[in-house]
Order: structure tokens, then C-alpha cells, then sequence
């Protein structure tokens, strides 16, 4: 009698049983997830300038940085999270102004470190685009050279950057992976730190939140069952707003620091691959 009755509640429901066994098994056939390495190599020009309240140009460095990022990307359908980390260093020209207002030319050692962590989702249109919003902390290592008998200077610069953008993708299918991303750079929580010296105790002092923007374009050359290759081409800005005075003590006394209006920008180039 139990038996019966099982039998018919079995039958009763199998037809709900093998609908949602159905919808299941297409449901997971339809999630798509795909993860890869990415390698670059980078040459960035790096053009960094400081300005007075006037817009007066305080100093300038021009010249070349190396480095590379690494990326690990994740889709999952059309969700996708990026995590990078880039480095970049090199000797770039100095032309300012010392304290006393005279004029210096020197050398600088910049180190760049920057991590970043991306979110985005893909919408299929007549063409694909992808929102995307990205948070990044960066550190930098500004090394003013000694010359003649003007000593050397270390600073050290922290913060992060909010980057929302929007990624146009130009192909389909082989080529999907063309597009050009446009965004805005958004520089907060910033700080830079002077080294102390023989003569000037350590100093800290805030420059404060600017907005900028950024392009980067990027174009896949091969691919293959195991790797694919691409070049890439980026323009990367960023702005801090003048620091509030912080005191600091020199041989000579007391003394106000404070870090000016200035900007930064990194047209990079690159060529990588994706594993």
C-alpha cells in the first residue's frame, strides 16, 4: 500500500523533477568561466610638473620609465574582475627652482608602484561596451639628485584612485579583444612624505582629491590554442590639488612644507601576452 502510494506521487511529480533537472543542467551549460594570465612589457614617457597658485610652472621632469604588469583576469559570463600590478622606474631630467628660488637642474630616480583592482560587466549591443570601475593604490618614489651645492631630496608619495571608465570593443569573434577605454582618474587619500636629512627633520603633508582622465587603446596581434599576443597604447593622467602648510624644523629654524598644484602624466606602450 505505502509502495503505491509512492509510485503514484513519484509520477505525479517526475514531470516537475526532470523540467527542473532540464533547466539546471541548460542554466549551466549557458555559465561561462574563463580566467588568464596577462604579461606586459611597458615603455612609459613620464612628464610631471608642478604650479604656483598662478599656474606658474614650479618644475618639470621629463623622461623615460620601464616596467612591466602583471593581470589576472575573470568572466564569468559577462562579469569580469581584473587584479594588475604595475611597476615602472627610471632617471628622468629635473628643471625647477630651488628653496632660495634659484634656478636647478638636476636628476631624478622615479619608482611607480601601482595595484589595481577592476569590476565590469559586458553589454551586447549592435556593438559590445563594457562599464567598468576600478579602484587603485599607488606609491612613488621621487629622488631629487645632489648637484653642485644643492643636496639631494626623497619623497615619497601614497594614495589611491578611483577609476571609473567605459570599454568599446571594435571586432568580434578572433578579434574581440580590440577596443579603446576611456575614464576618469580620480586621485584621493594622497600623501608625501619628505625623508629626513642631515639638515631637515621628516615632514608628511596632504595634497588634496583632483580629477583627471585616462585612453587606452589595445589591439591582439595573434592567438592560438594557448596564448595569445597584443600591443597596447595608454595615456594616463593624474592631478593633486596644493597640501595644507606643515611644519617641519631645518639647521636654520622652523620652517611651513607644502606640496603645490601638480600633475603627472604616463603615455605608455606595450606589448604583452595572455596565457
Amino acid at each position: 500500500m505505502i509502495g503505491n502510494v509512492l509510485v503514484l506521487r513519484y509520477k505525479k511529480h517526475s514531470y516537475w523533477l526532470c523540467f527542473l533537472l532540464l533547466s539546471f543542467s541548460y542554466n549551466h551549460s549557458l555559465a561561462s568561466f574563463q580566467s588568464a594570465l596577462v604579461l606586459e612589457s611597458q615603455l612609459s614617457l613620464f612628464d610631471y610638473q608642478e604650479t604656483d597658485r598662478q599656474g606658474e610652472s614650479l618644475n618639470t621632469e621629463v623622461g623615460q620609465l620601464l616596467g612591466g604588469r602583471l593581470a589576472l583576469q575573470f568572466e564569468f559570463n559577462d562579469f569580469l574582475t581584473e587584479l594588475s600590478a604595475q611597476q615602472l622606474s627610471g632617471q628622468v631630467r629635473y628643471r625647477g627652482k630651488t628653496q632660495t628660488g634659484s634656478q636647478h637642474s638636476t636628476n631624478t630616480y622615479n619608482k611607480i608602484f601601482r595595484s589595481e583592482l577592476v569590476f565590469g560587466y559586458r553589454f551586447h549591443l549592435p556593438f559590445k561596451i563594457e562599464p567598468r570601475i576600478g579602484l587603485q593604490y599607488y606609491s612613488w618614489y621621487r629622488g631629487i639628485r645632489a648637484k653642485n651645492s644643492v643636496s639631494s631630496l626623497t619623497e615619497d608619495y601614497r594614495g589611491k584612485v578611483l577609476k571609473p571608465s567605459v570599454r568599446f570593443y571594435l571586432a568580434q569573434g578572433y578579434l574581440a579583444q580590440n577596443y579603446i577605454e576611456l575614464g576618469l582618474t580620480r586621485t584621493f587619500n594622497n600623501s608625501m612624505k619628505i625623508q629626513a636629512t642631515q639638515c631637515l627633520s621628516s615632514v608628511t603633508v596632504y595634497p588634496k582629491a583632483d580629477t583627471a582622465w585616462f585612453v587606452r587603446g589595445h589591439k591582439q596581434l595573434f592567438e592560438n590554442r594557448n596564448y595569445s599576443s597584443f600591443i597596447s597604447l595608454s595615456i594616463d593622467q593624474y592631478r593633486m590639488q596644493e597640501s595644507d602648510v606643515e611644519s617641519g624644523q631645518t639647521c636654520f629654524g622652523p620652517v611651513g612644507w607644502s606640496e603645490p598644484d601638480n600633475w603627472m602624466r604616463l603615455i605608455q606602450f606595450g606589448l604583452g601576452f595572455r596565457f
